[in-house]
């Protein structure tokens, strides 16, 4: 799992900041063998960053499938992608981009607060991908010329 910090203003569109994601991502690589738990237990006490027991960082798991081995049989196999418990408690999103599809997974709480609050989240990420995939672009101005 990697880090991808990236700084994103009301202003930003996904033109703008796709770069600054690539550069992050790539930096972020060098990292891939140290886990956050880890960087937590190294970071000063005066750093100002608190940590409380219990502590879990939320990721964003995303795999192009279509870059993997083989994908060309995938859907033949009827396979999945699955992760143990180990690398996957901290994964709470899942976006999976197959040769015809993306798939979106997500793990949150049986109650009403967060099924209406993972629909309007799954609703608006739906909007912004379709909206790139048909413009090359995503803000709020480019969303209303595309509805």
């Amino acid at each position: 799992m990697i880090p991808v910090p990236l700084t994103i203003e009301e202003s930003s569109t996904f033109t703008s900041i796709v770069g600054a994601a690539q550069q992050s991502y790539d930096a972020g690589k060098e990292l891939t063998d140290v886990s956050f738990h880890r960087v937590m237990q190294l970071v000063e006490p005066d750093s100002g960053i608190d940590v409380q027991p219990g502590w879990s960082v939320p990721m964003v798991s995303y795999i192009d499938v279509r870059k993997l081995p083989g994908v060309d049989v995938f859907d033949a196999l009827n396979a999945g992608l699955f992760g143990n418990r180990g690398s996957s408690e901290e994964v709470f999103l899942w976006i999976n981009r197959f040769n015809d599809q993306t798939s979106i997974s997500l793990l949150f709480p049986d109650t009403d607060e967060a099924h209406i609050a993972i629909k309007l989240y799954v609703d608006r990420l739906t909007e912004i991908f379709t909206t790139i995939a048909g413009t090359g672009d995503y803000s709020p101005s480019v969303a209303a010329l595309a509805s």
